[in-house]
């Protein structure tokens, strides 16, 4: 029974609860909008530059579909298309500025005041001139960006002297501009730099200026079939045959330049769209056939560019001994090639400390081979030498293969040994009621843990091997035709399974093997037998027993509850 006041006082309630709920619901949707609806935000990279670089600007949780991009007050950039997510990226080239911070502002054209916003950009001065390469007497012009705003006092170094300009003033986005005239006898490459009454010489990246005819090669020494590497400057355009002459003889012609009058000899793809030459790659140059020392190498092209345009390079020969095959067994043939040694110098070849039945001796440009055959021997690392009466050597390595005397034994598991999945009535429980609730898990996407074997560990004797990795492999099969499982383990003799490598129900053989630090293998070890079982018979027993007296009792609880409500 209810009383009218009781009526009034719910109908009360309930009026007070309609009205709350009018006055909050507008602000738990305003609270749980996402943040993007109320900023975009703006990225740049980099976020710092010289003037004439370029950056890219990228957008995210715009609303708009067209993009607007200012460099502080000025627009560089517009109906930039922002995608339907919301996002944009842009490339901008940074305009002339004076160094220091500037802003980098985005607005769309949805007018939402949160969709304005900014970015800073640091920039940093430059220097750069035009030629970059030229011949003495030539007038060069030399540009800054990116200094200071109206700074004074400019000084411009070459090779970190000062040159004698006039005083040279930045304008007001901090760009200057002066003229320079290429000295005489300046051939060779020089650095430029500069410095003002605000920016320091460290600020600015030191440019080079390459005063022609100039050549350059590097490195100044090294073996026979080495690479040496040209680089030169002062041809006439695109002016072929350029030719090398090592001790006064030609040995190789017809390089061709480059359109501005250039050559780089390194093996590098020509540049696209350069139709002047014939085949895609420059040119390789190798350093002959010669005995050791100094010789000359001499650069020259045609009639423009004589012999005596660039000058002389001096290159030293060293020995070099090469091997072929560097590793093999017991009866290996090796080809010995030595190169670099002095004219009809005599050879003494060892194999490690023991001097070889050879009688060798280069000839007239230091070269000499002979064939050599691996014997017997109980180590794998060994060294061949060969030194000439004159004083010039070389060595090499030889990996002898498969030697090893390394017997592994398998300590555990025990071959025949068994391991059980379920071992009690409780364990079975346990797992059954994992597995059960684990099938909610796999309906949200997380795979079912099945029962699996207990925690096993694989255990041998190395040998006491240092700097050893064993190779573990289990096999369903005696034959290990296809390994269930192959594990690489270091400096350990043993390993443990993880969680998900457990073995299920079966058979399983398992063998090791090692390989030490000079990658020589053992043979595999003898094989052990384990077998999973997933519980003993009485276990199985126990548990229908179990079983059947827990749905016996359920069952019974079930009629006597029936019964007593009936009642």
């Amino acid at each position: 029974m209810h009383f009218p006041g009781q009526q009034q006082n719910i109908k009360h309630l309930i009026r007070i609860l309609i009205v709350a709920s009018i006055l909050i619901t507008p602000s738990v949707a305003l609270v749980s909008m996402p943040n993007s609806v109320y900023a975009a935000n703006l990225a740049l990279n980099p976020s710092d530059g010289t003037p004439g670089s370029t950056i890219t600007v990228s957008g995210s949780d715009f609303t708009g579909k067209l993009a607007t991009i200012y460099w502080d007050d000025r627009i560089i950039s517009e109906r930039v298309s922002i995608e339907e997510n919301g996002t944009f990226s842009h490339e901008i080239d940074i305009p002339n500025a004076s160094k220091g911070t500037h802003t980098i502002h985005v607005t769309d054209d949805s007018n939402w005041a949160a969709n304005d916003v900014t970015a800073n950009f640091t920039v940093t001065p430059i220097i750069f001139c035009q030629p970059t390469v030229a011949r003495e007497w030539t007038d060069i012009t030399i540009n800054g960006k990116g200094f200071q705003s109206e700074e004074h006092d400019i000084t411009i170094t070459i090779d970190g002297q000062e040159l004698l300009l006039s005083p040279i003033s930045a304008d007001r986005d901090g760009t200057w501009t002066a003229q320079y005239t290429v000295p005489a006898e300046y051939a060779g490459i020089h650095t430029l730099s500069a410095f003002g009454s605000t920016t320091s010489a460290d600020e600015i990246e030191g440019l080079d200026l390459i005063v022609s005819p100039w050549a350059t090669l590097h490195p100044l020494s090294g073996p026979v079939g080495s690479q040496m590497i040209i680089e030169a400057w002062g041809f006439r355009h695109n002016e072929d045959g350029i030719s090398l002459a090592w001790d006064g003889e030609t040995f190789f012609m017809n390089i061709r330049a480059e359109s501005d009058g250039s050559i780089l000899c390194d093996g590098s793809v020509y540049p696209d769209g350069d139709v002047t030459h014939d085949g895609k790659y420059r040119p390789v140059i190798l350093v002959p056939e010669s005995t050791a020392g100094k010789h000359i190498l001499v650069l020259y092209g045609s009639s423009f560019t004589p012999k005596g345009t660039f000058t002389d390079f001096e290159f030293e020969v060293i020995p070099r001994l090469e091997g072929n095959p560097a590793k093999g067994k017991v009866g290996t043939r090796i080809q010995i090639n030595g190169t670099g040694f002095s004219a009809g110098e005599s050879i003494t070849l060892k194999w490690d400390d023991d001097i070889l039945d050879t009688n060798l001796s280069a000839n007239n440009k230091g070269s000499f081979d002979t064939i050599i055959v691996v014997s017997q021997s109980s180590i794998s690392s060994h060294t061949i030498t060969a030194t000439g009466d004159q004083g010039h050597s070389d060595q090499i390595d030889f990996v002898l293969e498969g030697i090893t005397n390394v017997q592994l034994s398998l300590l555990s598991p025990a071959n025949g040994s068994s391991y059980t999945l379920f071992n009690s009535v409780g364990s079975v429980i346990i797992s059954s009621f994992k597995y059960f609730t684990g099938i909610f898990a796999y309906l949200d996407g997380d795979p079912v843990d099945y029962p699996r074997s207990p925690d096993i560990t694989f255990q041998w004797e190395g040998g006491g091997l240092q700097d050893s990795t064993y190779i573990l492999q289990i096999a369903s099969d005696s034959k290990f035709s296809h390994p269930l499982m192959e594990k690489e383990i270091h400096n350990n003799d043993s390993y443990t399974l993880k969680p998900d490598e457990m073995l299920s129900e079966g058979i399983y053989h398992w063998r090791v093997k090692s390989i030490d630090s000079r990658d020589i293998e053992s043979p595999w070890s003898s094989i052990s037998q384990i077998e999973i079982v997933s519980m003993p018979v009485r276990v199985s027993i126990l548990t229908w027993i179990t079983v059947i007296l827990v749905l016996a009792a359920i069952i019974c609880g079930l009629l006597f509850l029936w019964y007593y409500l009936k009642r």
